[in-house]
């Protein structure tokens, strides 16, 4: 089978699917899971994402395989809701909640 050079992280991202001359190749893995990101990728460049980019990086992600990505999507609004209930209605979301640059340290329980 044809190999896709792996390039480090967000490095040339944009050229790997020009460089595709096959577009049939079969590719195998060694894992079952193949995940993208980390606890901080969300805060630090992934926050400010539009559509144009997002969709470069699912693209990249599908040529690569990955078939988990690390997404805290709707974490807060879960967590709004439970201290809502637990605290009737008594709870200042953003009092507590840091802001979408933060999100990822106040997760991990750093704040």
């Amino acid at each position: 089978t044809s190999r896709i050079p792996i390039l480090p992280p967000n490095m040339y991202r944009e050229n790997v699917l020009a460089n595709i001359k096959e577009p049939n190749n079969n590719f195998t893995s060694v894992v079952k899971w193949r995940y993208d990101f980390n606890q901080v990728t969300w805060s630090y460049s992934q926050v400010w994402w539009g559509w144009d980019r997002w969709e470069r990086e699912l693209d990249w992600m599908a040529l690569k395989g990955v078939n988990v990505a690390l997404a805290h999507v709707g974490q807060e609004a879960i967590w709004k809701r439970v201290y809502q209930r637990l605290l009737k209605g008594n709870f200042d979301s953003g009092r507590y909640f840091t802001g979408e640059v933060y999100l990822s340290w106040h997760r991990m329980g750093n704040l």
